[in-house]
C-alpha cells in the first residue's frame, strides 16, 4: 500500500474521530429524547446534533483544501 495514503488516512481518522464521537453521542442522546417523548430536549439536542455535523463536514472540507493546495 502507498505510505502516503496510509499516513493520509491515519491523519484524517485522528483529525475527525472527536467530531465523529461527538456526533455519535448526540445521536443518542437524541433518540433518547426521542423515545422518552421530551420534545423540546429532542429539539435542543438535534439542533446540537446538526453543528456538529455540519462542523465536521467544514472539517473534512477544510483537510481536501490543504491536501489539495
Amino acid at each position: 500500500m502507498n505510505v502516503s495514503i496510509t499516513n493520509s488516512t491515519q491523519r484524517f481518522t485522528h483529525n475527525t474521530a472527536p467530531s465523529i464521537y461527538t456526533i455519535a453521542q448526540l445521536t443518542e442522546l437524541v433518540n433518547g429524547d426521542i423515545l422518552a417523548g421530551r420534545k423540546q430536549d429532542a429539539l435542543s439536542t438535534l439542533a446540537q446534533l446538526q453543528d456538529a455535523t455540519h462542523r465536521l463536514e467544514m472539517q473534512i472540507h477544510n483537510m481536501k483544501d490543504k491536501s489539495h493546495g
